[in-house]
């Protein structure tokens, strides 16, 4: 009866990279559009508008960050959007983000610094209130699909901003996910449009733009993430065998995954590698893997996998430890190297089963020795394992070298 030990892990995670990185971004794109002047926009005013002015016309300000600089597969932590308001009503407001579902441009429209309410003519590729980008010559290249621009109805986030000149932040659990949205797919990051209360009269307020002239108070978003893990590690499992000890484990999703080497020890402290499988690259589908310990020695076994990005760097896993309690004999095997025959001097085969293994653990051939074993002419050449089980479950195992 040949015994079978079996090591589970719970779900773990290949990583040498968990540490949360913060990255400062600055706008590359804001404007404001207009209800009343509908022609007009700010794309590269000192200051962008949300709200209501006093005579009940709308502005609204728009805001894009360009976040390719973060991998893809990051995992994003936390978001804040800072803006400095430096011209308000009297009272206090709230001040929404909405998340953009159209592109939109800025133009060279410029309404001078101070005061700039109204705007000024729409250039090229500048966003108004019908377009996403105008034209330049009266109409749009591209249309909103609504007037007033195309977003979200649902607010990211919300700020209360009160008639006072300062530095104001918008932080929130949607503000992520947005730009965990944008970081998965760059095409659809198209920022926010900032809207204040726009039920009421004199609720607008001014905020300084990337091109204003005190760089302290344009807009900043700040992203704290975590690079993606390289392999998501569902489970790595042992069990002896009557052919050796045989490993297996699972992947959830692999990121520039090279390979795995497969590391032994005899101590659980000096490990050397005996193997190694080929990774999948990167995909978010499972992948399951084998490979085969071939003529272990009795006694205690330690294995660990090292997985091996593209770009070299090493994450290992956890330990598996194996107890080999069968004793495994040598077979001796004639000529070696060889080309096309074997033999196997002071044994009789009789009617036992075989397996050839190559030398990353995975089975090549099987069946029934009748004597000597052919060696097939489209075997490569390379080190190959044999393993013969005979009748009473003794193992035999010996190797040989393909001319």
């Amino acid at each position: 009866m040949i015994k079978f030990y079996f090591i589970v892990f719970a779900i773990t995670f290949f990583s040498n990279a968990t540490a949360q990185i913060v990255v400062n971004f600055a706008a590359v794109r804001d404007n404001t559009i207009y209800n009343d002047n509908t022609a007009n926009s700010n794309g590269a005013g000192d200051h962008f508008t949300a709200g209501k002015n006093n005579i009940g016309t709308l502005r609204r300000g728009l805001i894009r960050f360009n976040l390719a600089s973060i991998p893809s597969g990051s995992t994003i932590n936390a978001v804040t959007l800072s803006l400095t308001m430096n011209k308000s009503r009297a009272g206090t407001d709230d001040i929404s983000l909405y998340k953009m579902t159209a592109n939109w441009g800025e133009g060279s429209s410029f309404a001078g610094g101070d005061p700039d309410g109204q705007g000024a003519a729409a250039q090229l590729n500048d966003a108004t209130w019908f377009c996403s980008f105008y034209d330049g010559i009266g109409g749009c290249n591209t249309p909103w699909t609504t007037a007033g621009g195309d977003f979200n109805p649902t607010a990211s986030a919300t700020t209360t901003i009160p008639n006072v000149v300062g530095l104001y932040t918008w932080s929130s659990a949607q503000m992520i996910a947005d730009v965990q949205a944008w970081v998965t797919n760059g095409a659809v990051s198209f920022g926010w449009i900032l809207r204040s209360n726009e039920a009421t009269n004199q609720t607008t307020n001014r905020f300084s733009s990337r091109t204003n002239p005190t760089v302290a108070d344009r807009p900043k978003l700040t992203v704290t993430y975590t690079l993606p893990i390289p392999v998501k590690l569902i489970s790595f499992t042992g069990q002896e065998t009557k052919y050796g000890n045989a490993l297996s484990w699972e992947t959830a999703q692999e990121t520039n995954n090279a390979f795995f080497s497969i590391d032994h020890s005899l101590d659980g402290l000096s490990y050397s590698s005996i193997g190694k499988v080929a990774g999948a690259g990167t995909t978010s589908m499972p992948q399951k893997y084998t490979f085969l310990h071939n003529a272990p020695s009795p006694g205690q076994h330690y294995y660990r996998l090292a997985q091996t990005d593209i770009d070299g760097k090493i994450n290992y896993s956890p330990v598996v430890a194996l107890n080999q309690k069968k004793e495994i004999s040598h077979l001796r095997v004639s000529p070696n190297p060889v080309k096309d025959r074997i033999v196997f001097p002071g044994f009789a085969p009789g009617k036992q089963s075989f397996m050839v293994f190559d030398y990353f653990g995975k089975k090549i051939m099987q069946g029934v020795l009748m004597g000597d074993l052919r060696i097939p002419s489209t075997l490569p050449a390379g080190t190959y394992y044999l393993r013969v089980v005979q009748d009473d479950g003794r193992v035999l195992t010996g190797n040989f070298i393909r001319e």
